[in-house]
């Protein structure tokens, strides 16, 4: 694996800015993990009443969080690539959330 220097980013989830420091080649994956969240957060909004986005955020990490471990709870062989997705995903959002 090689050695690549950290570049600066910043993760906009929920209307708030999150800085990052990312390689180059994880940004594609990062980008896509954000507007993954960020449509939860938008699904969350539309239905439940809250005002507060830190609550349809929360309830968007709850979601995925939950989809990640109903997969793990099924069969490995058939959702290797489910699992493998939403890992890089929690992964990402424990990156967030430091």
């Amino acid at each position: 694996m090689e050695d690549q220097s950290l570049i600066s980013y910043t993760a906009n989830i929920g209307g708030r800015q999150y800085p990052l420091k990312i390689k180059s080649s994880e940004k594609k994956i990062i980008d896509q993990t954000i507007a993954d969240i960020n449509d939860r957060v938008a699904k969350m909004k539309a239905s439940y009443a809250s005002k507060d986005v830190q609550d349809w955020v929360a309830m968007a990490f709850l979601s995925l969080a939950y989809d990640l471990n109903k997969s793990k709870a099924q069969s490995p062989v058939e959702n290797t690539s489910l699992i493998s997705d939403l890992e890089t995903i929690e992964s990402k959002l424990d990156t967030l959330l430091d």
